[in-house]
């Protein structure tokens, strides 16, 4: 979780490092920044009802394009730290749990969402691991189909 970071807690400890001195709150205790956790739930929150727009398509292009771009600028900033070891072990750790997935996950969900056709029509046509393929024919007067 450390590694995502977060505007609003850099914001909060700027923040709180700038309080003035003398005159503190009724407590008389410092400002206290919220937790990496709070600031985590926010951000997972933000992000279910952010989907859930883009699912009605609510949500203009321009805003999803910046949002995946702060998202992966934040998941390749964490990759980036900790020198070359660590980022060796977290590829080679990553790498190992990839081979324990099964080849494809949730596949009827994909067919029902995508082609909205009932999984068994592909389960006939396509046998039981659902995997398919495609390729682009360019200029279909070949010879070269079927």
């Amino acid at each position: 979780q450390a590694a995502m970071g977060c505007g609003a807690r850099s914001f909060m400890n700027t923040m709180a490092q700038n309080q003035p001195k003398g005159e503190s709150s009724e407590d008389d205790k410092p400002f206290s920044p919220p937790s990496l956790s709070l600031c985590s739930a926010l951000l997972d929150r933000f992000l279910k009802v952010g989907f859930a727009l883009m699912d009605k398509g609510l949500v203009p292009d321009f805003l999803i394009r910046f949002a995946s771009r702060l998202l992966l600028g934040q998941t390749l900033a964490g990759h980036r730290k900790g020198g070359s070891e660590a980022q060796a072990d977290a590829l080679n750790a990553m790498v190992k749990q990839l081979k324990l997935l099964p080849i494809a996950i949730k596949t009827a969900d994909a067919n029902e969402q995508h082609y909205e056709v009932p999984t068994e029509y592909f389960l006939r046509c396509l046998g039981p691991n659902l995997k398919y393929s495609c390729c682009l024919y360019e200029d279909l007067k070949r010879d070269t189909l079927g």
